[in-house]
Order: structure tokens, then sequence, then C-alpha cells
């Protein structure tokens, strides 16, 4: 198979796609001609020709090097495919870098190029611009198939696990073991230079690089961000292209190829394989894996996440014995019901979100517990439970503005999510507004927590005054009732949890920075709590800023 080369200019077509037409362009006419003209000479996957090893009369369209055929792609594919390989030719070309036609470094390119671009075949969104808009485009993203996703293990994956039970499940003790099975997974492919997968990786559309960089669910601070002075980074602040390419790096060493399956030869796409941790970062504290490359192996996506943080031998002793037909009926029978809760759970999540608008918010916060993954036990700051993947648009898609503000973690490294009655209040919010007042909030508490307080500005007590009001001054007295027992918890807890941080030995010159949306500096405690009053009576903005007026002038 021939490469991507750039030895001749970046209009020449590269060698990976030089058809014997010249231009390096399929189209759909030219591939039919081609199937028509081998099935009317009866040499359709059969005959001889002298520049086609494979035995295929395609007429003009051999793709140099004799191996690959057009036949075999879909033409949406083969667009793809000329699309990445002239961006290298580009890229490479605009460095002042040559690759020999030909070399061995040329003939891997091209491999690469060939086995990520067949995945290329769905469209998938990105936001481009900042600020409050931005630009959605549709790009090329990696496909994904229902076999990928499936947590159903097949019976010749059982098989094939129960084939190599001792091998995967000594990998987590013992480092040779480790070492044997990443060479045996990690040899079927190509492996590229770093400066030669970056091109491969500037190749594809925005939406594809995403779905690399966030391979693994990588969680602020504590995922590999890359390498220095030859050590793993394991604190990045957010997913990034490092981690993008070190995904890149280990599909393109397995071929593709499933990482539980020693002997298959199925190629996956991207989409469809997850990071497994050799040892599962889950574990008791000081007992879990790194989440790094000298960790990871890739799996099919479905399989891995029914693993999730089992040993390999409880995860594969588990599995039923796939000629015994009773077990196997039970273990599908339990599958299937799994399956089809989860699917219920999706469904309910999606109904919440669509008709949000028609329940009352004492209903909404109930369908939402109901709806929320199980909470893991921990901080107020790092866990939120109700910020989880919960709510589902019409697209089934996870609606981010549901998410609340994102804030600096205090310790100094990442970020963290809201506390959990902080969150709570904010639902209530997004429920009842549209997206400007959602995002206005979020950079209002934002600014609060990042600028004011970790910027020193403000204690922890006037902090959590602050947001308190910021959600307050954006709800109903009716609403503001049924989270405001969670609000104040999390400011309880922050100010225990963080007496000295910020602008220490100050205390909040009031409860309140702003009554229904309107400032009350420099008034008194209770004269605050007269306002307050009047808020949850009901009383109008226009007609508190007039009281508040009143109030200023008494004094």
């Amino acid at each position: 198979m021939a490469g991507v080369s750039n030895q001749m200019t970046t209009q020449r077509n590269p060698a990976f796609f030089n058809f014997a037409g010249g231009d390096g362009q399929v189209t759909v006419g030219e591939k039919n001609a081609s199937v028509a003209g081998q099935a009317a000479r009866g040499t359709l996957g059969a005959g001889k020709r002298a520049r086609c090893r494979r035995g295929k009369a395609c007429g003009a369209t051999c793709i140099a090097g004799n191996e690959d055929c057009i036949i075999d792609f879909p033409e949406p594919v083969q667009a793809q495919m000329i699309k990445m390989a002239q961006s290298i030719l580009n890229k490479q070309a605009k460095e002042g870098r040559g690759v020999a036609e030909g070399s061995q470094e040329d003939i891997q390119l091209g491999k690469a190029v060939g086995v990520l671009g067949r995945h290329l075949t769905k469209e998938g969104t990105y936001q481009r611009g900042s600020g409050k808009y931005k630009k959605e485009t549709r790009e090329r993203a990696f496909e994904t198939t229902q076999f990928g996703g499936q947590r159903m293990i097949s019976n010749k994956e059982i098989d094939e696990l129960r084939a190599n039970r001792n091998r995967i499940a000594d990998s987590e003790t013992n480092e040779k073991v480790r070492q044997a099975w990443q060479r045996d997974t990690q040899t079927k492919g190509v492996k590229l230079d770093r400066k030669s997968l970056e091109d491969l990786y500037d190749s594809l559309d925005t939406a594809a690089q995403q779905q690399l960089n966030v391979t693994g669910s990588p969680g602020a601070g504590k995922f590999y961000g890359g390498e220095k002075d030859g050590k793993p980074i394991t604190n990045a602040a957010s997913a990034n292209k490092e981690r993008g390419l070190a995904v890149l790096d280990l599909y393109l060493k397995q071929g593709g190829t499933d990482a539980y399956g020693i002997n298959s030869k199925r190629v996956f796409s991207p989409a469809d394989l997850d990071i497994e941790h050799i040892r599962p970062m889950e574990r008791k504290k000081g007992t879990g894996g790194a989440d790094e490359p000298a960790n990871w192996v890739l799996a099919r996506s479905g399989a891995q996440r029914t693993r999730s943080d089992q040993f390999f031998k409880d995860f594969i002793d588990n599995l039923p014995d796939t000629k015994d037909k009773t077990a196997m009926a039970a273990y599908y029978s339990d599958r299937r019901k799994k399956d089809q809760a989860t699917r219920a759970m999706a469904k309910l999540s999606q109904d919440i979100y669509k008709n949000r608008g028609k329940y009352s918010d004492e209903e909404f916060l109930k369908m939402v517990k109901l709806a929320k993954a199980p909470a893991k036990k921990g901080g107020e700051i790092t866990i939120n439970p109700i910020a989880k993947k919960i709510f589902l648009n019409e697209k089934g898609e996870q609606d981010g503005f549901f998410t609340g503000a994102v804030l600096k973690n205090p310790a100094g490294t990442g970020y963290a999510a809201q506390p959990a009655g902080w969150a709570k209040a904010y639902l209530l919010v997004r429920k009842n507004n549209d997206d400007n007042v959602a995002t206005k909030l979020r950079s209002d508490v934002r600014d609060i927590w990042d600028k004011q307080w970790l910027g020193g500005k403000i204690s922890t007590a006037e902090m959590t005054a602050k947001v308190a009001d910021a959600y307050k001054s954006r709800l109903s007295a009716e609403s503001w009732k049924l989270v405001e027992k969670d609000v104040l918890s999390a400011a309880k807890s922050l100010n225990t949890k963080y007496p000295n941080l910020g602008a220490t030995g100050k205390a909040p010159t009031s409860s309140a920075t702003t009554v229904a949306g309107v400032s009350v500096a420099g008034l008194k405690p209770n004269q605050i709590g007269v306002l307050r009053k009047m808020e949850n009576a009901g009383m109008s903005s226009s007609d508190i800023r007039e009281v508040i007026d009143g109030m200023k002038l008494g004094d």
C-alpha cells in the first residue's frame, strides 16, 4: 500500500489516493462504471490483471500500491480520506518537511489515514467561538454502532475472555503479564512517530478530535494530559489534545481491534472503543491504577463498562458458560432487563426535560431525584449528584445548561461542580427561565467564587451570602422556600471547610447584596429583613426599589 507523500507539490494527489484517472477524486459514476465493467467481463471479484495484485479488473480506478480498491469503499468515505491526506500534505509543506514517497513513514501514515477515514461516516456538532453566542457547525465524527455500546457480552467474546483469563486477570498485579498483554494488543496496527501522529490528528474535524480527547471520561485533575520530562502529566485541567493524541496512538497500535478479543480481527471505530484501565481507578484510595497510557488498553465500550471496577478474574468468572444453555438464557434475560431499565430511565429523563414547564417546582424536584444517577460519597465541593448527566433533550443529547457553573477547585487544581444545594436551586432557575438568564447566573456565580472569593477580595461568609442571594433574586418566593434549606446547608458546609480562604477576618456586611435584584448595599440588617418580607409577599422589584430609596433617604 502506498502512503501519503509530499515529495511533489501540494497540488499533487497523495500516492495513497492516486487513482489511474490521475485526479485523485472518485465519483459515484466512476465507481458504478468500475463495478459494471467488472461484471460485464466476468471479473468482478476475480480475474487477473498485471497492475492489480488482488485480481480485480477495475478499469481506471486502481489505487496506487495495488492493495486497495475503490469498490471496497463508499464514495463519501473515500472523499474523507482524500481530504485528510491532502490536509497532511498541506501541513507538511507549510512546515517545510518532507516524507519520501514509498518510505516506511509514508506507508504507515497512509495505512493510518485508511483505517481512520473509513470510520468518519457520520456528522457531529461542534460549537465554535466564545462569548454569549456560539456558532454550531456540522463536522465529520466517528461512527458508533449498536454493537459497540452493547453491554451484553457475546458468546464469542465470553469464549475469548475465558481463554485468556489468566493472562488478563494477572495483568492487574503482575507487571510483566500486563506488559505482555499490552504488547500482544499493540503490535497489530501502526506505530507513528510523534510528528506524524500530530499530522494525522490535525487532519480530523474538530468533532472527531473531541471524541478522542474525552475517551475514558477524564475527570478534572485526574487524567492523562501529556508528558513532561518523560513523566506523565495527570493533573491537566480539562480534556485536551494530549489525551486525544494518546488515545489515537493506542488506537492505531491496536489496529482498531478490541483488547479483550485477542484473536479478533474486527476493526472498530474509535467511538466504539473505550479506555480500559487495567488497574481500575475506582478502587479505594491508594489502591487504584493511574489514568495514563502505561495502564491502558482499548476495549469495546459496552464490555468495558460492564466490567467497571471489578477484578478481571471476578468479571470473567461471573460470565456464563456458553455451552450451558440455561445459564446463557438467564444471563441474556438479566441483561435485557437491565438494558430495558436503562432505556426507561433515559426516556423518563427526556420526558422530564421536554415537559418541564408543565410541572410545578415541587413535582419537578421530586422527578429530578428519581431520574438522577446514584451519588457517590464525597465532599461538598467535588460531588454534585444533581448535576450528573441526567437530562436529555429532544435529540437524546445531554443538555449542558443543567450542569450549573463550573468553579475553580479551592484546592488549587482543576475544576469542580457547584455544591449540591446550589445545583438544586440552579435547576429551578433553569426550569423557569430562558438560556440568557441561566447563562448570566452561571457567570455571576463564577465571578463571586473565582474572582472575588478565591481572588482574596471577600471572605468565605461573604461569598456564600452573595451566591445565595444570586439564586434567591432569580426565584419566586415559593420556589426559594423549596431550596432555601439546601442552599444555606451548602453555605454552612463551605464556611466550616474553608474558614481561612478569601479575605479572612471579614464578616459579611449583610445577608445579601440585593433583594429582588435591587442593591441593598449600605442598609442595616433589620431593614433588609423588612425588604425580604416584602419580597416574599410578592411585591414587585420596582416597588421594592422605591422602598429602598425611601430607606436610604431616611438615613
